[in-house]
C-alpha cells in the first residue's frame, strides 16, 4: 500500500510515495548491515558523531528499536514509554546480538500490523507507517555512521543506500524534522523567515521540495522552483548532508550557501 506522507496541499505534485512494505524492507536491509558489525570494530571512533564509538552507535540504535517496539504495544493515546524502563542493552560483543534481535522483532512487528493502525509516537498519535518510516531512516543513518568509522580505519567506503528509501528520508526530514526543530525553538531556523530552499534529488522520481520559511513556520511543497539556495544531488548524498553526515561539498549548491549551512545547523532533533 503506497502512502503519500506529505502534509502539502492535495494540489501539489506528489512527493516520493514509498510503500510501507518497502520501508520495512529498508529497515531489514540496513539492520542486517548493522548486525554484521565485527566485534573487533566496536571500539572504533565514529567520525560523524563526536565522542561515540561503533559500540555506542549499535547500543543506541538497539535502544531506539526497543523503545519503538514498546510504543507499538501501547494504546495510540498513551504517552511514549520511558526509555529508562526498557531492558538494559548489553555492552561489548553481546550488543551485536541484542541489536539483531531488536531489529528483527521490530521489523516483524511492523510487518504484521495494518500500516494505517493508530499508534503512539513522540509527536502524538500517528499511523504505524510513521514508525516504519522513522525506523528505516534511523537504521540507515546509523549504518552510515558505522561505515564511516570502518572507512576511517582503512576499510572501504559505505555501501549505497536504497535510492527510494533515501528520497523518503529527505521527505521525512522536511516534513517532520524541520517543524520539530522550529517547535523546539531553534533560533537558527527562526532566523530563516522570508527565505526559501529548493532540494532536488537527481536519481529518483518526484524528489523535489520547496521549503519556504514564514512567521516561524516552514511551508513545504513538492515542486520545482527557485529558492534562495538550491541543493541538488543523489538522494543519498542529500539525505546525509541534511543529517550532517556529509559536507555540502558532496552536492551541487546554487545560491546562498550560508543559508543551506544555517538550515542544516538549525535542524538538530
Amino acid at each position: 500500500m503506497a502512502h503519500n506522507h506529505s502534509d502539502a496541499s492535495p494540489l501539489d505534485p506528489p512527493g516520493p510515495a514509498v510503500p510501507t512494505e518497502h520501508l520495512i524492507n529498508v529497515l531489514r536491509a540496513e539492520g542486517d548491515r548493522i548486525a554484521a558489525t565485527s566485534p573487533g570494530a566496536l571500539a572504533l571512533p565514529v567520525p560523524t558523531v563526536a565522542g561515540w564509538t561503533v559500540e555506542n552507535v549499535v547500543r543506541h540504535t538497539t535502544k531506539v528499536h526497543l523503545w519503538v517496539l514498546a510504543a507499538l504495544r501501547l494504546p495510540a493515546s498513551a504517552p511514549m514509554p520511558d526509555s529508562a524502563d526498557l531492558p538494559a542493552v548489553p555492552r561489548g560483543e553481546a550488543c551485536i546480538d541484542a541489536y539483531r534481535d531488536a531489529v528483527t522483532q521490530l521489523a516483524d512487528d511492523l510487518a504484521r500490523r495494518d500500516p494505517d493502525q493508530p499508534t503512539t509516537t513522540f509527536l502524538g498519535p500517528r499511523a504505524v507507517e510513521w514508525w516504519a518510516r522513522r525506523q528505516a531512516h534511523e537504521a540507515t543513518i546509523h549504518r552510515f555512521d558505522i561505515d564511516y568509522a570502518l572507512s576511517a580505519a582503512g576499510g572501504g567506503g559505505p555501501a549505497d543506500a536504497d535510492p527510494a528509501g533515501a528520497a523518503d528520508g529527505i521527505d521525512e526530514w522536511c516534513q517532520v524534522m524541520i517543524p520539530r526543530a522550529l517547535a523546539k525553538g531553534s533560533t537558527v531556523c527562526a532566523d530563516l523567515d522570508g527565505r526559501s530552499v529548493h532540494i532536488h534529488g537527481t536519481d529518483t522520481d518526484h524528489a523535489e521540495w520547496m521549503i519556504r520559511f514564514a512567521d516561524g513556520q516552514a511551508i513545504i511543497t513538492h515542486e520545482h522552483g527557485k529558492g534562495d539556495v538550491a541543493l541538488r544531488g543523489r538522494a543519498q548524498d542529500l539525505l546525509l548532508a541534511l543529517w550532517r553526515r556529509e559536507p555540502l561539498d558532496k552536492l551541487a549548491v546554487h545560491g546562498d550557501r550560508a543559508l543551506a549551512e544555517a538550515l542544516t545547523a538549525g535542524v538538530r532533533v
